[in-house]
């Protein structure tokens, strides 16, 4: 056994699945290295397109390979729960947000102006721009905790479908 991974009671004595666990690692860099890195070597296009092809390939062979498995290292069945697959969803929703906000909203500022496309601002102001959303979240972060114990988990969710409804959705 690996001595920083500690032993659970009643668990399964088996070992751990290093090609899937490998597979699933080559999928996410391949397509991360795709997304940020790949853009800025020589010939662009075609690394993000070899980077994109390599990560969606090692993710179908380690989905067909946990589906195959006895003893995946995560259960496909345990994904097809419309709880799980709605959390990884508002979970990816929610990070392009946060990568719109606080990533490409500085690049749009610190963008020259005389292309039309920017704001021509210093890096301080670009950073002041985000200012208002930080303090929100720091106001609001500390709601998080007594909202969840006042309405329980699926408050949240079922406070906003009022609102949802009075705007017309």
């Amino acid at each position: 056994a690996v001595p920083a991974v500690p032993t659970v009671a009643g668990a399964r004595g088996r070992p751990l699945g290093v090609g899937s666990t490998l597979l699933l690692a080559l999928g996410v860099v391949a397509v991360m290295l795709a997304v940020t890195q790949a853009p800025r070597w020589p010939n662009p296009l075609a690394w993000i397109g070899g980077c994109l092809f390599v990560g969606s390939t090692a993710i179908f062979l380690w989905v067909r390979h946990e589906r195959r498995s006895d003893d995946p290292l995560i259960g496909a069945h345990t994904l097809r729960g419309r709880a799980v697959w709605a959390t990884h969803l508002t979970a990816l929703l929610l990070g392009a947000a946060m990568l719109g906000a606080f990533v490409l909203l500085p690049l749009f500022a610190e963008a020259p102006s005389r292309s039309g496309e920017g704001l021509d601002a210093s890096v301080t102001v670009a950073g002041l721009l985000l200012l208002p959303a930080s303090l929100a979240m720091l106001a609001v972060g500390g709601l998080a905790g007594p909202l969840r114990r006042l309405l329980g988990t699926r408050g949240p969710c079922c406070s906003a479908r009022p609102s949802r409804r009075s705007a017309g959705s």
